[in-house]
């Protein structure tokens, strides 16, 4: 290996090893059975598989793993489930990662929903039997012969857990047109899967009319974005908060308004990225005041810290209204102290919800 591997391959390991990646990386993770140590060794043996996935920045090879981590798929190994493919950005001249899910990643996320019973693809060939109907008695009959023809058709089919079915067709010229609006149309697993990602092309189809899961949803939307020559590795902010150098740094945390702080909090089970530890602030113990206290109890004492930061940020102006109920009867605050925060608190939820 060059100089300049060695050098890249350090700034990816450091990038992704960081406490602060680690973390990122653990709230995106479902709980499929993935650690972010194995996640983080499937990057690092997919890197040694193909070294040109080192052209590409360590900010991008980290999204990508985010990607593939937030959807509880394995990138890059024999179970096909997700692919990370380098090309080159021609307008850009920059190498960058093709993030694809793979037919038996969508396979599995259609499983894990809970709302499938059974779901099958599969391609038709010359001088298969296929015949299929739509309209109001729909159905579709597919007797595969022994020869090995060309590719003519691909097809899913699904039963829901009421009972009622559905199916997508797509013929071979559909199939193609996806294909050739994919940036990774001659490398990876169009290549050297065409049957499978022909197969795969019709279960995400097929999903647009099936209730999805939260997962199922990103899955097709991540997927989707190359059927029209995007790119999902570049645009994470549905998945993760802040973004990462090339080198891991030390972050503070934006100042944020309520609106955003809980949108955060709501997002991955309350996970959102943190910074590293660093010396306690006010802020920091204007943050612990409020978690200090049992949320939705509404009748328990404050101490006095409590009790005197309360009416300093907005945010916990209205966290104090919303999740403590201030009360007169609380005997640490003034007449006149509850009246002025509630004042306040009230009216920064109504300029909240306007």
């Amino acid at each position: 290996m060059s100089n300049d591997l060695i050098t890249k391959k350090k700034k990816v390991k450091d990038l992704l090893l960081s406490p602060s990646s680690l973390r990122q990386l653990q709230c995106v993770l479902p709980d499929v059975g993935i650690t972010k140590e194995r996640m983080v060794r499937l990057i690092f043996s997919a890197i040694n598989q193909n070294p040109k996935l080192l052209e590409a920045t360590p900010n991008t090879l980290f999204n990508a793993m985010i990607l593939s981590a937030s959807l509880g798929l394995e990138p890059n190994t024999p179970l096909g489930q997700a692919y990370l493919i380098p090309f080159r950005d021609r307008k850009a001249n920059t190498m960058t990662i093709q993030f694809i899910v793979g037919y038996k990643g969508f396979l599995s996320l259609a499983r894990r929903s809970g709302e499938i019973a059974f779901i099958s693809s599969h391609v038709v060939r010359e001088g298969d039997l296929f015949e299929y109907q739509y309209g109001t008695d729909e159905f579709l009959k597919h007797i595969p012969s022994d020869s090995e023809g060309q590719i003519t058709h691909a097809y899913c089919v699904a039963r829901l857990r009421d009972g009622s079915t559905a199916f997508e067709i797509m013929t071979r010229k559909q199939i193609d047109s996806i294909r050739a609006r994919s940036m990774a149309r001659d490398a990876g697993p169009w290549v050297t899967d065409y049957e499978q990602m022909a197969r795969k092309t019709t279960i995400r189809r097929l999903m647009n009319y099936l209730p999805l899961s939260t997962e199922q949803a990103r899955a097709v939307s991540i997927d989707g974005k190359q059927e029209v020559g995007g790119s999902a590795v570049e645009d994470l902010a549905d998945i993760i908060d802040v973004d990462f150098s090339d080198r891991p740094e030390e972050e503070s945390p934006p100042k944020s308004k309520l609106s955003e702080m809980a949108k955060k909090a709501n997002r991955n089970n309350g996970c959102p990225p943190n910074p590293e530890p660093k010396e306690k602030g006010l802020a920091d113990e204007k943050e612990e005041a409020i978690a200090g206290v049992e949320v939705g109890d509404g009748s328990g004492d404050l101490t006095e810290t409590q009790a005197s930061l309360l009416g300093m940020p907005e945010a916990l102006l209205i966290a104090a209204k919303k999740r403590l109920g201030i009360k007169k009867e609380l005997g640490k605050l003034s007449d006149e102290e509850c009246e002025t925060i509630n004042k306040k608190a009230n009216e920064l939820a109504d300029g909240e919800g306007s």
